[in-house]
C-alpha cells in the first residue's frame, strides 16, 4: 500500500540520470536558498563576479513577474511564450535615462555619485526618484478589484517613460517604474549586477491590506560553498512618496515592506509564500525529463531539500498563528484559511502521501526518525488549537476531487498509526 502513497504524489519510478541543455548534470546542482530580510537590514555585500543562475524556475521567480503558482505551469511545458508577466518595456531609453538622472541630480546624486553606491542605497535612491516624481493620482484607481477607467487608461496606453515624466500613477505604476529606474542605476554602478528588482502584486492572500496593492521584490545572488543563496528584501515605492511626511529621516523604515501592514502578524502571509515558492522548486516532476523542459530538471537530492525548506516554512506559520490565538481565539479565525492550509501540506510532506488518500484508504507509511519527531510536533500544534477551540477538531478541509475531510479524523488516524 505505500505505493499507492507514493503514486498519489506522483514520485519518480525511473531512475534515469540527465545532463541539461546547459551541460549540468544531476550530481553538479545544488538547491537555492531565500534569506528575507527587513530592508533597513539589507546590505547585501556586492561581489566582482558576475553570478549566473543555476535553476531556470528561480531566475523567473527573481527577474520576471511571476508567482510560484505560474511558474509551476511554465516549468510543466514550453508555456513561457504563451504567458505575460506583465513587465513594461521603456521604448525611448536615452529619454527615459534623461529623466531619471535629472531626478537623481535633483536629488544631489550626478552619475558619478551613483556608480559606487552600495546596494542597499542604490535600491533606496531608485525608491527615492520614483518618489520624487511621482504623484499619487486617485482618480487613477480603481473603481473596484479589477474595474479600470478612463483617466487610468489614458496614461497607461503612454509609454512607460512618458508615464514617468507626466507623474501621475497608483502603486501598480509606482511598482512599474522603480524596477525600470533601477536598471538605469544599474547600468552606471558595477556593485549592482548580481541584484535584480521586479514588481511584486499579489492577488489572493499573500499580503494582508484592504486593496489590491502592488510593490517590489528585491534579489541579490551569491554564492556560498554548498549553494546559491538569494538575499532578499520587500520594498514599497508608493509609500516612500506617501507616507515620507514628518519621516524624512526614517526613509528605511517607511521603504521597507517586510512589516505586518504587508504581510499580516508576523509575516505569516510572506511565510507561506516563501513555503510555496519551495515546495514549487521541489516539485518531483522536475526529477525525469519529459515531466518538465529540461532547462528546469534537477536532482532529486536537491527537490528533497527544497521540499524541506518548504515544510519549516509551513510549521513556522503554524507556530505563529497558535502563539497569538493563545492570546486572542480572534487570531485563529482570522488566519483559518492559511493555517489549514500549512497544517496540511505539512502532514502529506511528512508522510509522502495526499491528505485525502491517507484518511480515505488503509495504509501505513513507515517514517524516519526526523519525520516521526516533526510529526508529534505537528500534533502538538494541532492538541494546542484544540485547547484554545475544541471545536476546530471538527473543522473540514474540501479537496478539488470534491471530498471532504475533518481534521479530528485526521489525527485520530495519525495517533492511531503513529502514537
Amino acid at each position: 500500500m505505500v505505493g499507492l502513497g507514493a503514486l498519489v504524489l506522483g514520485l519518480s519510478s525511473g531512475c534515469t540520470r540527465f545532463t541539461r541543455k546547459d551541460g549540468l548534470v544531476e550530481d553538479d546542482l545544488k538547491p537555492n536558498n531565500f534569506n528575507v530580510v527587513k530592508f533597513q537590514d539589507y546590505n547585501p555585500v556586492s561581489l566582482d563576479e558576475k553570478i549566473e543562475f543555476d535553476d531556470e524556475a528561480v531566475k523567473l521567480y527573481v527577474t520576471k513577474n511571476f508567482e510560484s503558482d505560474k511558474i509551476s505551469l511554465l516549468m510543466s511545458g514550453n508555456l513561457i511564450s504563451k504567458f505575460k508577466d506583465d513587465e513594461k518595456d521603456v521604448e525611448d531609453q536615452e529619454k527615459f535615462k534623461g529623466a531619471v538622472l535629472e531626478v537623481a541630480k535633483s536629488l544631489g546624486y550626478l552619475p558619478q555619485d551613483i556608480s559606487d553606491l552600495s546596494i542597499h542605497d542604490s535600491v533606496l535612491l531608485s525608491g527615492k526618484i520614483v518618489a520624487k516624481q511621482m504623484d499619487y493620482y486617485d482618480e487613477m484607481a480603481r473603481g473596484g478589484l479589477y474595474d479600470t477607467n478612463e483617466i487610468a487608461d489614458k496614461i497607461e496606453s503612454q509609454p512607460i517613460e512618458d508615464q514617468f515624466i507626466g507623474g501621475k500613477g497608483v502603486c501598480r505604476n509606482y511598482a512599474d517604474l522603480n524596477p525600470l529606474v533601477f536598471e538605469v542605476l544599474k547600468k552606471i554602478n558595477p556593485n549592482l549586477k548580481n541584484t535584480y528588482m521586479r514588481r511584486f502584486s499579489p492577488e489572493r492572500r499573500e499580503h494582508s491590506l484592504a486593496l489590491l496593492h502592488a510593490w517590489n521584490q528585491v534579489s541579490t545572488l551569491r554564492k556560498t560553498k554548498d549553494s546559491l543563496d538569494l538575499q532578499v528584501t520587500y520594498v514599497d515605492p508608493t509609500w516612500l512618496d506617501t507616507r515620507i511626511k514628518g519621516r524624512e529621516n526614517e526613509a528605511d523604515e517607511v521603504y521597507n515592506a517586510v512589516d505586518n501592514e504587508h504581510y499580516f502578524i508576523d509575516n505569516i502571509f510572506l511565510t507561506e509564500m516563501q513555503a510555496n515558492i519551495y515546495e514549487v522548486l521541489g516539485s518531483k516532476d522536475r526529477n525525469e525529463k519529459g515531466f518538465v523542459d529540461d532547462e528546469f530538471l534537477t536532482s532529486k537530492s536537491v527537490s528533497e531539500q527544497y521540499r524541506k525548506k518548504g515544510f519549516e516554512k509551513r510549521l513556522e506559520v503554524c507556530k505563529v498563528v497558535v502563539d497569538y490565538a493563545k492570546r486572542d481565539l480572534d487570531y485563529l479565525n482570522l488566519c483559518k484559511p492559511v493555517f489549514n492550509d500549512s497544517l496540511v501540506r505539512g502532514i502529506e510532506y511528512l508522510l509522502g502521501v495526499n491528505l485525502e488518500v491517507f484518511v480515505q484508504h488503509d495504509f501505513s507509511l513507515d517514517l524516519d526518525k526526523e519525520k516521526e519527531k516533526k510529526l508529534k510536533e505537528i500534533k502538538g500544534i494541532y492538541d494546542d488549537v484544540v485547547k484554545i477551540n475544541p471545536e476546530y477538531k471538527n473543522d473540514t478541509r474540501r479537496f478539488l476531487s470534491g471530498k471532504t475531510i475533518v481534521f479530528g479524523d485526521v489525527f485520530d488516524k495519525l495517533n492511531q498509526r503513529y502514537g
